[in-house]
């Protein structure tokens, strides 16, 4: 008796040996054999052929790929006007990017948006409201997404780079120190509501007002710059 329960649990071991070589994950069932044979159906010798490597365009680049700016502003005036002058630089870069823009009173921008969150993907206004929108999610920190641009903000003025900081953290991006008959300077808020693709166009945007021919343009205009040397 004791023979046989020995022999019974060895079939047994021996069983679960060959099932467990023999698992598979889910997907496997239905995929067709491996060979390593390199050959063709008339047994000739199969060689791969070297795929000569092609430049990657960039999301925005690459034709037929569209992002979206719905842009909220309250610049009025000849700020207004340069305002528009620039985003059509903007567009001649990144033509596959629809800008839409919305005006909206100073007086009445940071209402309007705690009250439709959604809709905006880039505002531009005063710095003010930094703080109480981080603290209620309405507005992404940018702290990472700017120190992955090397030496950006090395450019800007201390003046510029104490406004878009708050606690330690980069909550907005400099546009200019002032413009003609307004002290406080003008700040791009990026809203946490847009898609990847439609917030990647948004921070290019953002990096865009801060070059020095944009920002002579804004210069010219009666703004103030935030580039130092400027």
């Amino acid at each position: 008796m004791f023979k046989k329960q020995s022999l019974f649990l060895v079939v047994l071991i021996a069983l679960a040996v060959v099932l467990g070589s023999c698992s598979f994950t889910p997907g496997q069932m239905d995929a067709p054999p491996v060979s390593d044979d390199t050959t063709g159906g008339g047994g000739e010798e199969v060689v791969d052929e070297e795929v000569e490597p092609t430049a990657t365009p960039t999301e925005l680049t690459q034709k037929g790929i569209v992002a979206i700016i719905n842009l909220w502003y309250d610049w009025s005036g000849e700020n207004e006007a340069v305002l528009n002058d620039v985003l059509a630089k903007f567009k001649e870069e990144y033509p596959n990017v629809i800008i839409n823009t919305t005006y909206v009173p100073d007086s009445e921008l940071k209402e309007k948006f705690e009250k439709d969150s959604r809709t905006p993907y880039l505002i531009i206004g005063p710095p003010d409201w930094a703080k109480e929108w981080m603290d209620i999610y309405f507005i992404q920190d940018l702290s990472l997404m700017a120190e992955a641009e090397t030496g950006w903000m090395d450019t800007w003025t201390e003046e510029a780079l104490a406004t878009s900081t708050v606690d330690g953290a980069l909550l907005t991006t400099p546009i200019n120190a002032g413009m003609a008959g307004v002290d406080k300077p003008s700040v791009f808020y990026l809203p946490d509501a847009a898609n990847y693709q439609n917030k990647t166009a948004a921070w290019e945007m953002m990096m865009f007002f801060t070059r020095p021919e944009i920002q002579e343009m804004l210069v010219a205009a009666g703004q103030k710059t935030i580039l130092k040397g400027s």
